[in-house]
């Protein structure tokens, strides 16, 4: 958790930095956050919450900021096609099944662990070209009026109507999408 608590807390102390500047240039403030910053997934805990952050951030930032005609825009990337996933070997993976420690091993089991690596690797061929955030930075910064959000690639978009069901639909949809397989100490029940 810490890690992802610290890239909060520097798009926060960068952003502070040059508040005078922004203000004095009536600027614009571009932070990416993420799809998983307005619909959180399982298993992503430390991750969503840090991107929940930066969009809370950029929401009270664009509304204190709006009175010195500073823009604050935020991208909320989808799944994209990138060297991240690259890391994802069996071999990795195994390296990481190996670090964590014995008793979440128990309590999951590595049928689970495998079947979540799995779903990665689905989701990893369905990504986005990472153009798109290219694309939605660049108009970000240069449009007269920009949006307050630019959501990119296909899974944003799912994820969007998700977010818009009432929570006992979006987590059973939720569900079918996270696997079949139930952690080991409750496979029996």
């Amino acid at each position: 958790y810490q890690r992802r608590v610290h890239g909060v807390i520097g798009v926060a102390a960068v952003t502070k930095a040059c508040w005078s500047l922004l203000r004095k240039a009536k600027g614009r403030i571009v932070n990416v956050a993420s799809m998983v910053g307005f619909f959180s997934l399982p298993n992503m805990a430390a991750y969503c919450s840090s991107k929940y952050a930066v969009e809370g951030l950029s929401d009270a930032w664009r509304r204190e900021l709006r009175q010195w005609g500073v823009k604050v825009v935020i991208i909320e990337p989808g799944i994209m096609k990138t060297k991240l996933y690259d890391n994802l070997t069996p071999q990795k993976m195994a390296e990481m099944w190996s670090q964590i420690p014995s008793p979440l091993q128990e309590l999951y089991g590595r049928e689970w662990f495998d079947n979540y690596y799995e779903l990665l690797q689905k989701h990893a061929k369905t990504g986005s070209d990472p153009q798109l955030i290219v694309d939605a930075m660049e108009t970000a910064v240069t449009a007269l009026n920009p949006k307050h959000r630019y959501g990119v690639g296909q899974a944003f978009s799912q994820l969007k109507f998700f977010s818009r069901l009432p929570s006992s639909v979006a987590d059973y949809l939720v569900s079918l999408r996270s696997g079949r397989v139930k952690p080991k100490a409750l496979a029996n029940k």
